[in-house]
């Protein structure tokens, strides 16, 4: 269906209780073939620069699908600092706390790499670009670096 749908916003309450509108509308587009087709690009661009052992991960991604642009772009900006030399990996880590899943691109290093210049990279990666993203990720996607 390739409707447009007008919502009215915001929905004050009359003193029936009931919504009462007012003029503002607020145009939702519909999810076209064209947005799924996107969707699936951005997925196979992310299996090209990741690895990705685990089809839970592919499941993950589907599931939160705002997420796909941001592990997209991070690809592209790690290997910016750190190297197309590295392996990036995607993998789902669940916290032991609060049982949540949350997915982590890991940045595989030579096992001769100072932990240090490691480190420095991973901190300009954050100030870079991360920080900025924070608000698109809801605390669904994290990046670290592992030796090899």
């Amino acid at each position: 269906m390739n409707a447009m749908v007008a919502l009215r916003w915001p929905f004050p309450i009359t003193s029936s209780g009931s919504p009462a509108a007012i003029d503002e509308r607020i145009v939702i587009p519909p999810v076209t073939e064209s947005h799924l087709d996107r969707l699936e690009h951005l997925l196979f661009e992310i299996q090209l620069a990741y690895e990705i052992a685990d089809p839970v991960v592919r499941a993950f991604l589907r599931e939160h699908d705002a997420l796909l642009e941001v592990v997209r772009e991070a690809a592209d900006y790690l290997w910016k600092i750190f190297g197309r030399e590295v392996r990036l990996e995607l993998r789902l880590f669940q916290d032991p706390e609060t049982g949540e899943e949350e997915l982590f691109a890991l940045v595989h290093m030579p096992s001769d790499t100072p932990v240090e210049d490691a480190l420095q990279k991973l901190q300009r990666f954050d100030e870079e670009w991360f920080l900025d993203v924070q608000d698109r990720i809801d605390g669904l996607f994290n990046v670290d670096v592992v030796f090899e």
